[in-house]
């Protein structure tokens, strides 16, 4: 189960989400810290029921110069599949790169596992390979190709 909890200390917002023990405890941890004076408690939400939900608007009324504050909510992004970075790993792993290879070449090998990646993202990734050292590239007829070291 999911709990959000809001706080306003004058200025400062502190804002816990997490399971019902863990807001719990921390707004515990912070109560020691709260006067009535300078806090209030603006909101403790059980949000199991709007985790897919549409994005949410919560007014925070100490915004800047006391007026109100709109913060939109919006739902967690879905986690993806695994990276390019990874993809190539995997590629390395297999022998792909015991030839040279160009990135028109790796684009190609990724489309054939059903794994698409723009040129970009296929290069960038490249780079960290080669800088973390489980690939080597040497440019031929001005462009780069990729090796095991």
């Amino acid at each position: 189960m999911t709990a959000k909890a809001s706080v306003s200390f004058g200025e400062f917002t502190l804002e816990l989400e997490g399971t019902e023990a863990f807001v719990s405890t921390q707004l515990d941890a912070w109560a020691s810290k709260i006067t009535p004076g300078n806090a209030r408690l603006l909101s403790a939400v059980n949000l199991t029921d709007q985790l897919d939900a549409a994005p949410s608007v919560e007014v925070v009324t100490n915004g800047k110069d006391g007026g109100p504050e709109k913060k939109v909510r919006r739902p967690a992004s879905k986690q993806g599949g695994p990276s390019c970075a990874s993809r190539i790993r995997d590629l390395i792993a297999e022998g792909f790169f015991t030839a040279t290879r160009k990135v028109p070449e790796i684009a190609d090998r990724l489309r054939e596992k059903a794994t698409p990646y723009e040129a970009k993202h296929i290069s960038a990734a490249l780079i960290h390979t080669v800088q973390a050292g489980r690939l080597r590239r040497v440019k031929a007829e001005g462009v780069w190709s990729y090796v095991n070291p």
